[in-house]
């Protein structure tokens, strides 16, 4: 399977991969542009930036900003379901 890379309007993905330095040049199909760079066919304009053969991990940035942005937090609301959580120990099977 994939991993993700970018998940938001998309208004602001061309700006979301311009700061690990992909620019899009003129002329070019923004959506081409965004394939081609999680494809791995572009590249950033600084590569000696990066270990990873001058390319950035983008799956590991994105797990990083999505951190930033969306911190994990546990609704306490949920608890208030806890009676409804049935007791099945004493379930019988259905007899054919």
């Amino acid at each position: 399977g994939g991993k993700m890379v970018y998940m938001g309007d998309t208004s602001k993905a061309i700006p979301y991969f311009e700061q690990f330095g992909y620019n899009k040049p003129d002329l070019v199909n923004p959506a081409d542009f965004l394939m081609d760079i999680i494809s791995g066919v572009a590249r950033p304009d600084d590569p000696q930036n990066y270990d990873n053969g001058g390319v950035p991990d983008l799956t590991q940035k994105w797990i990083d900003q999505d951190k930033k942005a969306y911190p994990m937090k546990i609704n306490p609301d949920f608890y208030f379901m806890d009676h409804l959580i049935k007791d099945n120990a004493k379930y019988q099977p259905r007899k054919k």
